[in-house]
């Protein structure tokens, strides 16, 4: 499949199909090809500064949509393809321009690889090659993950590991803490009286 066609597709399928599947193979999951997907909160963790939980939500969100999409509903018609198709693109371009505004040239022309790989894995999909198309679409999100982890921590200044692990562990606290909360307050206001 051309390039040029490759995209028009992808257009056609962010808008008019925005909820369809495009597997031919119907449900099938692989924890490698959309597992994978759940990763990409990664570079979140690398932000520093004042938008630091905007961006880390990006990512999260980032994560969230992929697993839902490539593992979760893989093979069957769901909004979450759509919505993988929007935050994909958006984040892929937006990673690209910052690492070009930011950095070079040459570091937004790390995301050629993963998307070389996503390409592959959309040429497998249309060849209903199941096990090339668990092989691609892991490449991308391996590829992108990792592009996108070592642009946000050379634009963020190299921050330590002490940093990130930090930023990972505050996250995993409020996040915690808030499924705490909205569970007590669920089961106080079901009548359980009791908190959790």
């Amino acid at each position: 499949m051309p390039l040029s066609r490759t995209a028009s597709s992808h257009m056609l399928n962010m808008t008019h199909n925005f909820s369809k599947t495009s597997m031919p193979w119907g449900p099938r999951r692989s924890i490698l090809a959309g597992g994978s997907g759940i990763f990409f909160f990664l570079p979140g963790v690398f932000a520093t500064g004042a938008m630091k939980g905007w961006i880390y939500l990006a990512f999260w969100i980032q994560g969230v949509v992929s697993f839902m999409s490539d593992y979760w509903t893989c093979g069957m018609d769901s909004a979450w393809h759509g919505a993988d198709r929007w935050m994909a693109t958006i984040m892929t371009l937006g990673m690209m321009w910052f690492a070009h505004d930011r950095l070079s040239f040459w570091h937004a022309a790390l995301a050629l690889p993963p998307l070389f790989c996503l390409y592959l894995s959309k040429r497998a999909v249309l060849a209903a090659d199941w096990g090339k198309f668990v092989l691609w679409h892991t490449l991308w999100h391996v590829g992108g993950v990792s592009g996108a982890s070592y642009i946000m921590w050379l634009m963020y200044d190299q921050p330590a590991l002490g940093d990130v692990v930090g930023n990972i562990a505050s996250v995993v606290v409020d996040v915690v803490g808030a499924v705490g909360e909205n569970a007590s307050a669920a089961m106080t206001w079901a009548g359980g009286g009791s908190e959790l």
